[in-house]
C-alpha cells in the first residue's frame, strides 16, 4: 500500500511538471495568461 501511494505521489509530481507548467508556458508565450511557468 505504501508503495502505491509513493509511486502515485511521484506521478502526480512529475505529471505537474511536465504538463501543467508546459500548458502555462505556451498560454503565457500566446499571451494569454500574465505569469509564465515557474521558472527551474
Amino acid at each position: 500500500m505504501a508503495k502505491r501511494l509513493i509511486i502515485a505521489f511521484a506521478a502526480g509530481f512529475v505529471a505537474t511538471l511536465v504538463f501543467h507548467q508546459s500548458v502555462v508556458a505556451l498560454l503565457h508565450n500566446f499571451g494569454y495568461v500574465p505569469r509564465g511557468a515557474w521558472a527551474m
